[in-house]
Order: structure tokens, then C-alpha cells, then sequence
């Protein structure tokens, strides 16, 4: 009997160390669970960190791609822009060009053209010069720089009308228009011609179909000779005050004509005076 409760006291503690030791176990196995647990969500917390800073650089890397497509169309436009604004450069500068070369032009003197019912303004000696014998009307505004002695108007054969304007010519001594065989007018305007020389003279010869002639006050004042011939078909001589006042009045071989105006002191010390020519009826 001692010995069974031995037994039992003895099973009893093996089964209290099982269970001890399972309980140990157990306990073991609990407490290794409770190390692995933190360890477990730490890895997750690390691994959401992670996940988040991945999201953040991912997102830092879209704004920096945004902001370099917002730089690329800045840049684009910009661009644009630019050449807009060189194209404008352009367009102006070259406009300006052309309005430098129209001016330019402007300032040349212009050919006459050469044909039979041509223009010709004349401003100076070098003007005159370049005019076509073909000239069909010719003016004179001013010639200052007209130095010759003789001034001959017979190369213009296709001129019709002469006109010189006011205060033209001092210098030349001797004016011829001859031969020229379709001029129908010329006007001299007042002012022009003050030579002095003692051998001065104005010849208007052969001109068949001259119509009229006009003479503004003191123009010729100082000539010395007025030579009128050939001009079938003059009608009509006006001349101003004071013009030709030391010349004889030679008037011949002038049919039709019908008035002679004079100016006062015009011919004042001419030696003679002759009208020559028969009148047709």
C-alpha cells in the first residue's frame, strides 16, 4: 500500500512534469509568439514605409516631369514667340529698305522717255543735257549751274512747246531756236537772261509753225541783238516792261501775224524799226 501511493505520488509528479513541462512548453511557444509578433509588424510598418516613400518619389517624379513638359511648352512658345517677334524685325526692316530706295529714287532725276510726245522738266545743266532730242514739251524751272555761252534749242526737232520759267539763265550770251520745225509756243518768263555782253543776242529763225511768243518783264534787258525769221505763222508777240531796250526791231518774213504787244521801255534806244512781210488775205 505505501508502495501504490509511492507510485501514485511518483506518477503524479510524472504527470506534473508532463504537464509542467508542457505548461513550460507552452509557455515557451507563448512567449517565442509574443517575440515573433513585433517582429512581424515592424517588417509591415518598414514595408509601408517603404511603400510610401516609393509613392512620394514616385509623385515627386511626376511633378518633375510635369514641370519639365510645362518647361518644354515654355520654352516651345517662347520660341514662337521669338521667331514671331524676328519675323516682325524682318518684315520692318525690310520695309524700311524699300522706303530708303523709293526715297533714293525720288531724288534721282528722271529720265525723259523717248517718244514723240515726251516730257521734259529740266532742273539743271546735267537735266538738259540728258533730255532726248525727241522732247515734245519742254520746261525750264531753274538751270543755275548752266555755264556755256551758247544756249541752241535746235536739237530738240520733235518740240512743240518751250517754256522757261522765272529767273533762268544768267549766264549764257547768245540763245538760238532754229530750225525747229513743229514748235508752235514758247513762253520766257520774267527775269531771265541778264547778260551784258556787247555781242548778246536771241535768233528765233525757221520756225514755220510757231504760233506764239512771250516775253516777261525784264527779260533780255541788256541783249544786244533780237533776230525774228521765218516764222510764217506767228500771230501773236507779247513782251513785258523793259525788255531788249538797247536793240533795233528787226520783224520779217511774218504773214500772219496780228499783234505786237510791247511793255514799256522795251527797244528805249533802238536805232531802227522794221516790220517787214505781206499780209494773206
Amino acid at each position: 500500500m505505501i508502495m501504490r501511493l509511492v507510485d501514485r505520488v511518483k506518477g503524479k509528479k510524472t504527470i506534473d512534469g508532463e504537464s509542467e513541462g508542457g505548461t513550460a512548453e507552452t509557455v515557451e511557444g507563448k512567449e517565442a509568439g509574443k517575440g515573433e509578433k513585433p517582429e512581424a509588424k515592424e517588417v509591415e510598418e518598414k514595408e509601408g514605409a517603404e511603400e510610401k516613400k516609393a509613392e512620394v518619389k514616385e509623385g515627386a517624379e511626376e511633378k518633375e516631369g510635369a514641370e519639365e513638359k510645362k518647361a518644354e511648352v515654355k520654352e516651345g512658345v517662347e520660341e514662337k514667340e521669338g521667331e514671331e517677334v524676328k519675323e516682325v524685325i524682318e518684315e520692318k526692316k525690310e520695309k524700311e529698305v524699300k522706303e530708303q530706295s523709293k526715297e533714293q529714287k525720288k531724288d534721282e532725276p528722271k529720265p525723259a522717255k523717248e517718244k514723240k510726245d515726251s516730257e521734259g522738266t529740266v532742273t539743271c545743266k546735267a537735266a538738259l543735257g540728258a533730255l532726248p532730242a525727241t522732247t515734245a514739251r519742254l520746261t525750264i524751272t531753274a538751270c543755275e549751274d548752266y555755264k556755256s555761252e551758247l544756249l541752241d534749242f535746235s536739237r530738240f526737232t520733235n518740240l512743240e512747246e518751250l517754256r522757261i520759267e522765272k529767273k533762268c539763265f544768267d549766264y549764257p550770251s547768245k540763245v538760238k531756236i532754229e530750225g525747229l520745225k513743229k514748235l508752235k509756243r514758247m513762253s520766257i518768263a520774267s527775269g531771265c537772261f541778264h547778260c551784258t555782253n556787247a555781242d548778246s543776242e536771241m535768233i528765233v529763225r525757221d520756225c514755220p509753225a510757231l504760233e506764239e511768243l512771250k516775253i516777261g518783264s525784264h527779260s533780255f534787258p541788256s541783249f544786244k541783238s533780237l533776230k525774228m525769221s521765218g516764222l510764217p505763222s506767228l500771230q501773236r508777240i507779247h513782251m513785258g516792261k523793259e525788255c531788249f531796250k538797247a536793240v533795233s526791231l528787226e520783224v520779217k518774213k511774218m504773214e500772219s501775224l496780228e499783234t505786237i504787244v510791247l511793255g514799256k521801255n522795251c527797244f528805249e534806244k533802238s536805232l531802227h524799226t522794221i516790220i517787214e512781210g505781206e499780209r494773206r488775205w
